[in-house]
């Protein structure tokens, strides 16, 4: 709470001291190590008279902070250093409050919070680099995309590679020996003797969602059960995808979402998996989906959609039906 208001007096004071304070004054205040601020900035009286008797005499005013820029910070600030100032309202030039009306509403320490994550040194890097990578706040203002944005930002910084390793057994030593294990292990052990080989699935993470733990839990437990798995990198685009499910002969994909890209990136996905003669690849999707978007992906094209809560085994089961049913649907047309 106290750095709230900190860095809430820290913004009036700019403000105030910009208006008031001369060009050789604040090149005076600048230099000087110590300075009597009565001239620039006015303490309370009675809160003064009050200080000065708990510091033992010492000056009130020794209290003020002077920030590097030569700006008096006043301890205190009360309802009379804002008289005859006009408000100043989120989304409203100079944007002190936020660009949106209603971005910062029951957030009001964001701006504290944003100061405390790195040194001067880093922020002031960091800003440097967006400038270069022509990318700060004014890109929101001026309405350019997320993707727009994120182009820039990769000029800069690079893209982030993360792992895509599986760790092996790390599902079914948790999950232990259990009926659902042993009747999905029976499924995929049934299903290679059919089709000679295992079920096999692509674990894909499309656009800019890079929310992969959930993708990670999948890919292991998938294998534990017996399924040939791949991981997609994060980031990719639908085309990428698409071309990685032909080249490793995939009966399925899974895509795992959870950034509301799912209403965009399922269908493209699909429509590449047609272009590259493959529409018998199956396409599931696994994430946070709002439920009233089920009927779209299904429509599409998505054959099996689970949400938050599904017990692997279950689902492992339900994507080998879909599989068997696609093969038998593909054997009975030739």
């Amino acid at each position: 709470m106290l750095s709230a208001q900190r860095a809430c007096a820290a913004l009036a004071a700019r403000r105030l001291a910009v208006a008031c304070v001369s060009s050789a004054q604040a090149h005076r205040l600048h230099i000087h190590t110590s300075v009597s601020c009565q001239d620039e900035v006015k303490l309370n009286a009675e809160w003064a008279g009050l200080a000065k008797k708990q510091l033992k005499g010492k000056n009130p005013e020794d209290l003020i902070w002077r920030t590097p820029e030569g700006l008096n910070i006043k301890p205190v600030y009360t309802q009379a250093d804002s008289e005859g100032r006009a408000d100043e309202l989120p989304g409203v030039f100079p944007y002190t409050r936020g660009p949106y009306p209603t971005m910062y509403t029951y957030r009001p320490w964001t701006i504290r919070q944003y100061a405390g994550f790195s040194t001067v040194e880093e922020s002031n890097k960091f800003y440097k680099d967006n400038i270069k990578g022509k990318l700060s706040m004014w890109s929101f203002l001026r309405r350019c995309s997320v993707g727009e944005i994120t182009g820039a930002m990769k000029k800069v910084f690079g893209e982030h590679k993360a792992s895509t390793r599986m760790v092996s057994g790390a599902y079914r030593s948790e999950f232990g020996e259990h009926e659902e294990i042993a009747l999905a292990n029976n499924r995929v052990t049934e299903f290679k003797r059919h089709e000679g080989r295992n079920p096999r699935l692509l674990v894909a993470k499309m656009g800019q969602d890079g929310h992969d733990r959930g993708a990670k839990v999948i890919a292991t437990g998938f294998a534990d059960l017996g399924f040939d798995v791949d991981i997609g990198p994060l980031f990719q685009t639908p085309r990428e995808v698409a071309q990685q499910a032909v080249d490793a002969d995939v009966h399925c994909v899974g895509v795992s979402t959870l950034a509301a890209g799912h209403k965009t990136l399922v269908p493209e996905l699909i429509k590449e998996l047609r272009k590259l003669d493959r529409p018998d690849i199956l396409v599931i999707c696994g994430g946070v989906i709002p439920p009233q978007d089920y009927e779209f992906l299904y429509q599409s094209g998505v054959c099996a959609i689970f949400g938050p809560g599904t017990r692997i085994p279950q689902a492992a089961v339900e994507v080998i039906d879909n599989i068997e049913k696609s093969l038998e649907k593909i054997r009975q047309a030739m």
